[in-house]
């Protein structure tokens, strides 16, 4: 339910502003946020320079659908070690959605170059682009 109130004074930064400089908000009984935009904007900011680490996390977890606590069960079921080589896991993790398990940047890279050679051996004849890959190096690599 909003007034027809046109200006008001921000509860952060005390400045009277025009009523369309608040977020709108049916919990206050003007319809309007106590905190201007530009006040609600810079704390958001402020907040995530803060806590850039959490951020960064958080959006990892999103990127690869994943929930903190299954993160955490992954983690302590490896070992902290990675899936692959199994040294211990640093800050840098990626996780293979396949086969549902944490790995190594390294072994992350190894894994895509894998596929990747292995897209290009199933790929029909006209579509295969030569490898500059020695073929020694390619077969190691399928090895491995």
């Amino acid at each position: 339910m909003e007034s027809n109130i046109q200006e008001k004074v921000c509860s952060r930064c005390q400045q009277p502003k025009p009523v369309g400089e608040f977020y709108k908000d049916s919990a206050h009984k003007d319809g309007r946020a106590s905190a201007c935009k530009l006040c609600v904007k810079g704390a958001a900011t402020d907040w995530q320079t803060a806590n850039r680490g959490k951020v960064q996390s958080n959006v990892w977890l999103r990127k690869n659908k994943i929930t903190r606590d299954e993160f955490t069960a992954l983690y302590e079921a490896q070992g902290r070690k990675c899936a692959d080589c199994r040294t211990p896991l640093s800050t840098k993790v990626e996780l293979d959605k396949k086969r549902r398990d944490l790995i190594c940047p390294s072994c992350d890279d190894r894994r895509k170059a894998k596929a990747s050679v292995e897209r290009q051996l199933n790929a029909p004849a006209r579509a295969r682009v030569l490898p500059t890959t020695p073929p020694s190096e390619l077969v190691a690599l399928l090895k491995s």
